[in-house]
């Protein structure tokens, strides 16, 4: 037997007790502590002995978890593919039990209320563990340390005290594991386990394949805290996993936003299957919502729950067109966009694992639920139905915690502009923002003022970054955001007269506000309106009482006599020095 070496965290014995060691893995037999394990079982299912190492898979809904009789992981040891067999175990102290998460599917082992259902229940089971005593039923002697049972439920029937795992067996597909409320001495499939933790070199990597898939940075509504996930990718030690698990995490909250999220939408005959988001777009010329990809910069893709006042009712928004989705009434009906007095009120349905069934409120119908369909000439909608966890009519619920703005360069700094439906700020230091005012003076002056607490939601706002990609953070607490002069839209907006508006355009004279040369202004942009004062051809940024660029600037208007200081203001009789004077600049001696 050859001497491994453990990570600390993995050593788990209590004080004078010791845990078996076999090649590569170590067959824990004190009680685990929180961890990554392997789970292997030992049971009678139709009448044959099965052996083997617990298993899930993210597209298994039916009989969900499995034993895979073939594997031998204490020969081979795991490799980057086998993270479906791997258990992240954390105890809660509250309940004195513990939860089992599978970490390909993310799947938590769950509950069952009644017996025999195939693990196929969507809450999430508290398990604890029961020593094994004795031989099974028929005195066969099989190897095993514990019995698992769930906390959740006691046993109801006279059999036993709790109800334990068992194995059954539909032959079309490898055995899987139910509860039944007995254990070996009186039923032979109850399950004996082994749980085995991996040595050091193992455990690095299931980690870091563990790490390619975790949860993005933004969050998820049931899933873990945007910090720790941050730190364990940074670290990817088990204990930042665990911390990711063991401490609280992501709440919802009415006032917040979301990107809503399909766990798995539907494929069409090509295959097509990518992560899609509900977003609002054009199907067949009607106003419909559908899902595209995740864009966590298409403003398009976020929404509101907006309480109706009762209990878990809410009427779904989509804060960038303000329009509300419409009652699902059967299954099949495609869903459409309406405004609030007609829309439909949802609820929300914890499926479990973090994903939630958007339903209509008050219906006894589980298909009157939000489900992305596809089609090869529509692509995906939504309509109505229920498939359940890890289905299409599945989703998850990603807090918007920031937007990226895409800037444009001067040869220097990076230039863009926003106008949203959410005050924001700039906080990571690559970026300011600025609300704008013209100069009452000065009509070819845009004034700017930083805007160091934020700008409000639909204020137009103007950004100086460094590089070509600007990141803003949605403010959801802008008290003392900034108004701007600046206007904007949220959608393209049609416009009659190109001269009755300016944009931020990198034109002639500089960057400036310039007329469009177009008759369409893009949504999620700032704009001015021109007033009465349309001959202006540029207008040029100055910071504060200090002018930027102002010797570039032709402003259209004929010459006259009138002086500015090279902060811009008026000077009527000018002394000793330089001026700007019909937009040159001149020495007055």
């Amino acid at each position: 037997m050859k001497k491994i070496t453990l990570f600390l965290s993995l050593v788990l014995a209590f004080v004078g007790a010791t845990n078996a060691v076999a090649d590569g893995l170590t067959r824990v037999t004190t009680q685990p502590e929180n961890g990554i394990y392997l789970l292997y079982s030992s049971s009678m299912a139709n009448d044959t002995y099965v052996q083997g190492y617990m298993y899930n898979e993210a597209h298994f809904e039916s009989r969900p978890f499995r034993v895979d009789r073939t594997k031998d992981f204490v020969t081979n040891g795991v490799t980057a593919d086998d993270l479906k067999y791997c258990y992240l175990l954390i105890w809660d102290a509250s309940k004195d039990a513990f939860t089992l998460r599978n970490l390909s599917s993310l799947r938590y082992i769950p509950a069952g209320q009644q017996v025999n259902q195939n693990w196929n229940g969507k809450e999430t089971a508290t398990l604890n563990l029961e020593a094994v005593t004795g031989p099974l039923k028929d005195n066969t002697e099989v190897d095993g340390d514990w019995y698992l049972y769930q906390t959740n439920y006691p046993a109801t029937g006279n059999r036993g005290e709790h109800n334990y795992a068992h194995t059954n067996w539909d032959t079309s597909i490898d055995p899987n594991y139910s509860y039944w409320d007995e254990n070996a001495t009186t039923s032979l499939t109850c399950a004996r386990f082994i749980f085995y933790s991996l040595p050091e070199d193992q455990l690095a990597i299931v980690l870091n394949e563990f790490a390619k898939k975790a949860e993005p940075y933004y969050e998820y509504v049931g899933g873990p805290t945007k910090e720790n996930i941050e730190a364990f990718k940074a670290d990817k030690t088990l204990d930042n996993l665990i911390k990711c698990y063991a401490e609280g995490v992501t709440t919802f909250d009415a006032n917040n936003f979301y990107r809503i999220v399909c766990t798995v939408p539907k494929t069409n005959s090509a295959g097509d299957q990518s992560h899609n988001a509900l977003s609002h777009g054009i199907v067949s010329e009607q106003d419909t919502p559908v899902t595209d990809v995740m864009d966590v910069n298409d403003v398009n893709q976020m929404w509101q729950f907006v309480p109706t006042g009762d209990d878990n009712a809410y009427r779904l928004k989509n804060i960038n067109t303000g329009k509300f989705i419409n009652p699902i009434d059967i299954g099949g009906y495609r869903a459409a966009f309406t405004d609030e007095s007609g829309s439909g009120v949802v609820e929300l349905i914890h499926y479990g694992n973090g994903q939630y069934k958007i339903h209509k409120q008050g219906s006894s119908n589980a298909n009157h639920s939000l489900y992305c369909e596809n089609s090869i000439s529509e692509g995906y909608k939504l309509s109505g139905w229920d498939g359940g966890r890890n289905s299409p009519s599945a989703w998850r619920l990603y807090r918007v915690e920031n937007v990226e703005l895409t800037a444009n360069s001067d040869g220097t700094d990076y230039w863009a502009t926003g106008y949203l439906p959410f005050a924001v700020k700039a906080e990571t230091g690559d970026a300011t923002l600025y609300t704008a005012t013209r100069d009452a003076h000065d009509t070819s002056v845009l004034r700017l003022t930083e805007a160091a607490n934020g700008v409000a939601a639909e204020q137009g706002f103007i950004i100086k970054g460094t590089g070509g990609t600007v990141t803003l953070t949605v403010a959801y607490d802008a008290t003392e955001a900034a108004t701007s002069e600046l206007g904007g839209t949220l959608q393209d907006k049609t416009i009659d007269n190109a001269n009755d508006y300016y944009v931020l355009s990198n034109g002639a004279q500089g960057v400036g506000f310039y007329h469009p040369n177009t008759t369409t202004l893009l949504g999620n942009k700032a704009y001015l309106n021109a007033g009465t004062d349309t001959n202006v051809s540029a207008l040029h940024f100055a910071f504060g009482n200090e002018a930027t660029g102002i010797e570039n600037v032709n402003t259209g208007k004929a010459e006259s006599n009138v002086c500015y200081d090279l902060s811009g203001r008026r000077v009527t009789n000018p002394a000793r020095g330089i001026y700007v004077k019909n937009g040159q600049k001149v020495m007055v001696r």
